[in-house]
């Protein structure tokens, strides 16, 4: 009976300890792209999408398009009816993308995923892109190109940050969490150096994840429990 008892109050101590993580949801700034209003069917909009940035080469198009069952099938859109576009001539060093800085700070004992939907629309060539998490002007964790959706098609690009105490750099602690969508310009050899070339970004997702850290009462209770099952183990060894 004894057994059990402590058994229970263990079991119950360390479901409660692994209960404590949970994952939270990062605020950001029109995820989905739907933040402007394109009455037209595949209309475009060149200008950044509201809550976001461009970087890149500035003769490149980072913008917000309205795609359609011709663009993509048989999902349209991961998430609504817009999606982030980006064009760019291939020249190998002509990247464009999209920023944007969260208001939310890099935060130790957190492990951060990121999720970007990558699409396809250009049939003759995919020119490749890159899915960065960062904290401050430093990139946390990234995708470096390792998807290549089928044309007219979309996948799902993950980056992970996982916390590590022991090489866990202190110095970007508050500093602000940031994501950057990139489209590479990737220059195939017989690729003519003005033809254009796009990825299309949509439903982008931020998670992070609280390691837990038990409380000291929980940790004694743990200890407690677990000091009774070595008297009992002992017990059985060296009956009376």
């Amino acid at each position: 009976m004894r057994t059990k008892t402590v058994l229970t109050v263990a079991v119950a101590v360390i479901l409660a300890f692994s209960a404590r993580a949970g994952a939270i949801m990062v605020p950001i700034v029109n995820a989905g792209f739907e933040d402007k209003l394109l009455q037209n069917p595949d209309g475009y909009d060149p200008s950044a999408p509201p809550g976001w940035t461009q970087i890149g080469w500035e003769g490149a198009v980072a913008g917000t398009w309205r795609v359609t069952d011709d663009d993509f099938s048989p999902e349209i859109a991961t998430e609504g009816q817009n999606v982030a576009y980006t064009e760019t001539p291939w020249l190998g060093s002509s990247r464009v993308g999209l920023q944007q800085i969260l208001d939310t700070p890099f935060a130790p004992g957190k492990n951060y995923t990121l999720t970007v939907d990558v699409g396809n629309s250009w049939y003759y060539y995919f020119s490749g892109y890159k899915v960065q998490l960062l904290a401050g002007d430093t990139v946390i964790a990234q995708d470096d190109n390792t998807l290549h959706p089928d044309w007219r098609d979309w996948a799902t690009s993950t980056v992970e940050y996982k916390y590590d105490p022991v090489n866990f750099n202190d110095s970007l602690v508050g500093e602000l969490l940031g994501i950057r969508l990139i489209n590479l310009g990737l220059n195939p050899e017989d690729a003519d150096w003005n033809e254009w070339v796009g990825v299309e970004f949509d439903n982008v997702r931020l998670e992070n994840d609280t390691i837990p850290t038990p409380e000291p009462a929980t940790m004694l209770l743990l200890g407690t429990g677990l000091l009774g099952l070595a008297g009992i183990g002992r017990k059985k060894l060296f009956p009376k």
